[in-house]
């Protein structure tokens, strides 16, 4: 017999161990499946309660952050506004340092019957008024009678509560949309001539020369020529320093007013046809008031709302029933339109906006373009549905260059964009004219532009609508996180939602008219 350790057994002497069943085995195959069934419930319910007693930490996108600080922002702004006629006149004084203008009361009363709730914010107003009145009633007059009948401003006159129009509207539907804002609040106004810009860019930009308030006033015409020079020389001792959030969060656009400041960005200089060569620009150093539908910061004229917005709403470009519901629409980013933007010639439209965001949404090289940037967006090119449909703009020669280097197609119906979940909007040679209607729609507006408008300080970005930088430097990312990751795919359908409901009852006819009513009571003012 083998040899053993003493009080340890020779192996063979050590009896197999018999494992008890797995309690499954024992089950029959009904109540096997309800074994199993309780075990997962159980560690999803293990799971909700961690989730609900425990802080899970993950990282936020810097989208979700910014969508976040606009909507307390924004909405803290609409809940401030004064609620009583007593406290509209106060927050007024305090904002203008200066009584409100007459008729102010009645403002009030017609803008709450109209359930409009924009009452306070009107900085812009504010701020665009203060040079004409420095000029003086006489001398406002004298400009006034002399710009009439000249080119590209046609003369609105109010007298004993009638408006008067010119003949030969330089868009015929206009007239409609302008009786459709004044009519209702005519009563109310007292005799005046109102001296519209007819042109799509804005065309007065004051200088300290006009110290000397000449009678006549001068209009120099510079087509198709760089303005950058004049349209910056405001910007001269400005303090440009940019703020805190917008250094934090870049390239992504924290503050659209910011974003859209030449003097603290100035090389918005180089990346608009606005300014590297416009396709029509006749400007003046004179205080003229001339009503404008958009301007360049820089620019002095007084932002009314464009016919053309107030028309896409009469007119009910956005109809409902042509909509598609959000999960049934394509997940990706459309836009079609035509070359404007500038006058192209010589290979200036490289400095375009439109023609930089079709390039690099189809990977179009051009040496205009970081190689990096075209990189980000060769990735994901199945994101984008944005291509020219007509070249315009530009001599036969040019036209023929760009037709070839962009493969110009056809047009599409205006319902097809909402078909597809995101939607791009942005300047042609001055504002677009379709932005309300997309904001109505149930797909999310991706925005950019370098122009004020009326309705800026009544929007909110981030909250309503996705802001985009004139470089396009963070559209990449920004489209892979709200197309491809399952948060941003939720966001961006709350921010499309929110949108559509916020401009049911702020983006209306009712509003602009409110709008309206108000500056031509300051402008009234400027003539007593």
């Amino acid at each position: 017999m083998a040899w053993s350790p003493p009080g340890k057994r020779p192996w063979w002497h050590y009896q197999r161990i018999e494992l008890p069943t797995p309690i499954t085995h024992r089950l029959s195959k009904p109540h096997r499946k309800l074994y199993w069934l309780s075990c997962i419930v159980f560690c999803l319910l293990v799971l909700y309660y961690i989730s609900s007693h425990f802080e899970i930490h993950v990282t936020p996108h810097p989208v979700e952050l910014l969508v976040q600080q606009s909507r307390k922002e924004f909405y803290e702004k609409v809940q401030r506004q004064s609620r009583t006629l007593e406290k509209a006149e106060t927050e007024y004084k305090r904002r203008y340092g200066r009584s409100p203008p007459q008729g102010f009361a009645t403002w009030f009363n017609f803008t709450t019957t109209h359930n409009v709730h924009r009452i306070d914010e009107y900085d812009e107003m504010a701020q665009s008024l203060k040079p004409f009145r420095d000029a003086g009633p006489e001398t406002l007059r004298k400009y006034i009678e002399h710009v009439k009948g000249g080119p590209h401003i046609s003369v609105l006159s109010i007298r004993d509560h009638k408006l008067i129009t010119p003949t030969g509207w330089w868009v015929p539907t206009y007239e409609e949309a302008i009786h459709a804002m004044l009519d209702p609040v005519l009563e109310f106004l007292p005799d005046m001539d109102l001296p519209l810009n007819t042109q799509d860019e804005a065309r007065v930009l004051i200088s300290s020369r006009d110290g000397e308030k000449d009678e006549e006033v001068r209009f120099e015409t510079r087509d198709h020529e760089n303005v950058w020079w004049e349209v910056s020389q405001s910007c001269i001792g400005i303090n440009t320093t940019v703020s805190k959030d917008s250094e934090i969060f870049k390239p992504y656009i924290v503050d659209v007013s910011e974003s859209k400041d030449i003097c603290q960005h100035p090389e918005l200089g180089g990346l608009v046809g606005f300014v590297t060569c416009p396709e029509s620009m006749s400007i003046t150093p004179q205080a003229v008031p001339l009503f404008s539908q958009a301007k360049l910061g820089t620019f002095g004229d007084l932002l009314f709302p464009s016919p053309g917005h107030i028309e896409h709403l009469l007119k009910s470009h956005y109809d409902p029933s042509k909509d598609v519901a959000w999960q049934d629409k394509t997940n990706d980013l459309f836009w079609v339109g035509s070359t404007t933007g500038g006058h192209s010639e010589n290979g200036s439209w490289h400095n375009f906006q439109r023609h930089r965001l079709v390039a690099l949404t189809n990977s179009l090289p051009h040496s205009s373009y970081p190689a990096s940037l075209a990189a980000a967006f060769a990735r994901h090119l199945e994101l984008y549905d944005i291509h020219f449909t007509a070249a315009l703009q530009c001599s036969e020669q040019e036209c023929d260059v760009l037709r070839k280097y962009f493969g110009v197609k056809g047009g599409q119906p205006f319902e097809e964009m909402f078909r597809h979940r995101f939607i791009f909007d942005v300047d042609g040679n001055s504002f677009s004219g379709r932005f309300f209607s997309l904001l109505l729609s149930k797909s999310l507006v991706l925005k950019q532009s370098v122009q004020k408008e009326f309705w800026e300080e009544w929007l909110g970005e981030w909250v309503h609508y996705v802001p985009v930088s004139v470089r396009l430097e963070e559209l990449p990312e920004l489209m892979e996180f709200m197309a491809l990751d399952k948060r941003g795919q939720r966001l961006a359908r709350e921010i499309a939602e929110e949108g559509a409901e916020w401009a049911s009852g702020n983006v209306r006819v009712e509003d602009a008219m409110s709008y309206l009513f108000r500056l031509l009571l300051e402008y009234a003012e400027l003539f007593r």
